[in-house]
């Protein structure tokens, strides 16, 4: 996950290709890095059901045991600035 990312479209390339990078090697993660497999694997099955940053935002904060898995950390508060811009966004163009 990258401070790089710029939209939601991004942020779940992003994901899915973290997601993509641990799958294959599974077998040799340590607690942590299954739980980063894991979160992402969850991320990446829910962007599905999200058109936006907030949108994606409510349906995590409704899970909120994955709010509290520090791997979860770093692709939840990209989204959370996502969101603020989409927010922002939102407002100037109302």
């Amino acid at each position: 996950m990258s401070n790089a990312v710029t939209s939601f479209s991004e942020w779940c390339n992003a994901v899915d290709r973290n997601y993509s990078q641990l799958y294959p090697v599974r077998d040799y993660l340590n607690e942590k890095g299954i739980e980063r497999l894991n979160v992402f694997a969850s991320l990446s099955e829910w962007k599905v059901f999200a058109s936006s940053a907030n949108e994606m935002l409510s349906l995590i904060e409704d899970e909120t045991d994955l709010l509290h898995l520090s791997e979860a950390n770093l692709p939840i508060r990209c989204l959370h600035k996502l969101a603020l811009s989409e927010t922002k966004e939102r407002n100037i163009h109302v």
